[in-house]
């Protein structure tokens, strides 16, 4: 019997969509619904014009998106034989391409058209990107696809695809979904535009945000996950997205032999979060080719384990060779790579403050997907602090600095300070709620405070409102 007949396929196909002979999906999918869902829903059920691809590690909720953007049709009255749930996390999804499968389908049980197919795991799905090519403009097949991995010759400049990036959920959606709200007359001011606003403005938004404060580090104690059902997360889910990526997703992805020089690596990572590395240093160290580390750890911010910040230089915004700082991108995840206790241990104390920074700069990265660049930055070699270096695109750069601490001291020889350019302020993140406001020099350069309850609420709710107030014709990601 033929192995890949297109009776198998069909089985397959089958034990995926359960809408096909109940008319919904089970079991139920959870209601509460993520910004990247109505992103998502946009450009795939109301403007379609090409295939959209979400990006995101393990366990940030792609496969429960996609499964409420199949409840979603079926409330819009799509007939269930039109939508297509597709999984490539088997062995024979992986080994045909996705072209294949949906003809398959579409000439053995679709009549319709348009067929919507959800396409999950595309990260392991064979010619995916040569199928994207051909999926768009059409109006026979729309395609939303969900990937763990980064996927070489699909991302944010790509021309034939719409590219979503999907981090752990923010903390305005923890807020949200846990019903804690703001005051109701809390005027919310753009990040980018505190430094224009009036004094009175930018006082009542943080008194209407201040109630917040309390919630943060039990945010930041969640990792950025959540269960979406009520239940609370446990190590145990952490455990799995990191085996899953370093056992498996590392390996096939990549024909990686051996996974034993993988978790050294990604181990000692852990250790070094959210501080400068030198790759030779890790090499000497773990007794591992500098070649094969710095390939490791190109497959680690493929993955999604790891964000990168090349070090550079504040006159010509270019990256400098040398040292980087290597953020894992999820606090409980790290602890639990390096079993640490769970989320109420003494360690998070200790951890607190980078953990804060880490979930700044996640935000950061979700919030600006329009090129904008993030690194760090030295003044010279004796320096001991480094800050966040941000290039925007029209070439205006800045400093932030993330100070979470009951005291925080900025001298007039700071750098936040000597730095700041005249137009646009550098900006000082703290943990106080008292903590807020700008500080001018006489030249006129000056800095924005801003608590991290706050700027990390404000990122949320702006990139889920942003395409409403901005307008259709400038909410293109």
């Amino acid at each position: 019997m033929a192995y890949y007949s297109s009776k198998n396929v069909l089985r397959l196909l089958k034990s995926f969509n359960t809408q096909w002979e109940n008319g919904g999906f089970s079991p139920p999918c959870p209601g509460f619904r993520r910004s990247a869902f109505y992103i998502a829903e946009k450009w795939y059920v109301k403007n379609y014009t090409k295939p959209v691809l979400i990006e995101g590690g393990h366990a940030f909720g792609k496969t429960t998106l996609l499964k409420q953007m199949l409840a979603a049709l079926l409330e819009r009255g799509v007939p269930p034989g039109n939508i297509l749930y597709l999984s490539f996390d088997y062995p024979l999804t992986r080994n045909k391409s996705a072209a294949e499968i949906i003809e398959i389908y579409r000439r053995e049980s679709c009549s319709g058209s348009p067929l919507f197919c959800l396409l999950d795991n595309v990260e392991y799905a064979s010619e995916f990107v040569d199928f994207c090519k051909t999926a768009g403009g059409g109006t026979h097949v729309h395609v939303l696809a969900a990937s763990s991995a980064h996927i070489d010759g699909l991302n944010g400049t790509c021309p034939f695809i719409r590219y979503i990036p999907m981090s752990g959920i923010t903390f305005y959606e923890y807020c949200e979904y846990h019903g804690f709200k703001p005051d109701e007359r809390t005027p919310f001011v753009y990040p980018a535009d505190f430094h224009t606003q009036d004094i009175s403005v930018i006082t009542a938004m943080h008194r209407g945000l201040e109630p917040l404060s309390r919630y943060l580090e039990d945010y930041i104690r969640s990792g950025g996950y959540f269960d979406p059902n009520g239940g609370a997360t446990d190590e145990l889910l952490y455990a799995k997205a990191v085996d899953k990526t370093l056992m498996r997703d590392i390996p096939l992805l990549f024909e990686v032999r051996g996974n034993t020089d993988v978790e050294k690596v990604f181990v000692y990572l852990c250790y070094l979060s959210s501080g400068t590395i030198s790759v030779n240093s890790i090499s000497k160290a773990l007794r591992i080719s500098r070649a094969t580390v710095e390939r490791y750890i190109d497959y680690f911010e493929k993955t999604n384990l790891i964000t990168i910040h090349e070090s550079m230089d504040w006159e010509t915004l270019s990256s400098v060779k040398g040292f980087k700082k290597i953020y894992i991108n999820n606090y409980r995840m790290r602890n639990c790579a390096l079993n640490v206790g769970g989320a109420d241990t003494a360690a998070f104390d200790t951890d607190i403050k980078n953990a804060v920074k880490v979930s700044f700069i996640m935000h950061f990265r979700q919030f600006f997907q329009d090129g904008t660049a993030l690194g760090f930055f030295k003044k010279n070699a004796a320096a001991k602090r480094t800050d966040i270096v941000v290039r925007f695109p029209d070439k205006i750069n800045a400093l932030i600095n993330v100070q979470y601490a009951d005291q925080v001291q900025l001298r007039a020889n700071d750098w936040l300070l000597t730095l700041a350019d005249k137009t646009y302020p550098n900006y000082l993140v703290t943990k106080k709620a008292s903590d807020y406001g700008m500080v001018y020099l006489e030249d006129g350069r000056s800095v924005c405070k801003i608590p991290a309850y706050a700027i990390l609420y404000l990122f949320g709710y702006f990139e889920k409102y942003r395409p409403m107030l901005r307008g259709d014709e400038n909410d293109d990601l």
